[in-house]
């Protein structure tokens, strides 16, 4: 009778092993289930952040473009602003005539020889003091101020030929218009008899297609 007691005893414990590693073995695998479905839906949530952040750069790169250009044109306005209002007041407080013409695309500080009638300044322009009088840049005349233009903002001169301030800072009614191929913004730099200039944007579409001409 003490034998069977055992046996059932032992028996009884064998049991309760075997079933608790079959739930031992059926939480692993829950886990593991779990575990499975949990990197799921990080790989999903991963695809949505993916999606989205595509659509945020999809959208803020033309309007980065945009910034960049209209950042482009707007530099350029202000140095040529800068140059044209030197060229003024060197005249008067020098009391001599001051160039500004084009720069040479062969020749470094040479004027641009071509004088035609809204020519192309896109390269950048001189600003010299004609010392000897003879309308032209030579050794002996004073380079005031100089700038190229590397940023591909076009450039016209709406006169022919080239401007001059004259010593009580007068100078003939003229303009500059700045564009870019983008059609992202332009200036219109308006220059008075006064010599006194001005900017605003292109008033007409005459006066940009003359713009994006030049290239």
């Amino acid at each position: 009778m003490f034998i069977k007691t055992n046996n059932i005893l032992a028996y009884s414990a064998q049991m309760s092993a075997i079933k608790s590693a079959v739930i031992n073995r059926n939480n692993l695998s829950n886990i593991k289930t779990n575990r499975l479905q949990q990197s799921g839906f990080s790989l999903i949530e991963s695809m949505i952040v993916i999606t989205i952040l595509s659509l945020l750069f999809s959208a803020a790169i033309p309007s980065l473009a945009s910034l960049i250009s209209k950042s482009k044109i707007s530099k350029t306005s202000n140095e040529l602003f800068h140059s044209l209002s030197l060229a003024r007041s060197y005249a008067i407080t020098r009391n001599q005539k001051v160039h500004v013409c084009a720069l040479n695309s062969i020749e470094p500080l040479q004027c641009e020889t071509q004088r035609d009638f809204n020519s192309n300044w896109s390269l950048g322009w001189m600003v010299f003091a004609d010392s000897n009088n003879n309308n032209d840049f030579d050794s002996e005349d004073i380079v005031i101020n100089s700038s190229t233009n590397s940023n591909g903002t076009n450039i016209v001169f709406n006169q022919q030929g080239r401007l001059r301030f004259f010593p009580d800072g007068s100078a003939r009614s003229a303009g500059f218009y700045l564009c870019s191929s983008s059609h992202e913004d332009n200036r219109h730099i308006k220059l008075l008899y006064s010599g006194r200039a001005r900017t605003t944007q292109i008033e007409n579409q005459a006066q940009l297609d003359t713009c994006l001409s030049a290239n």
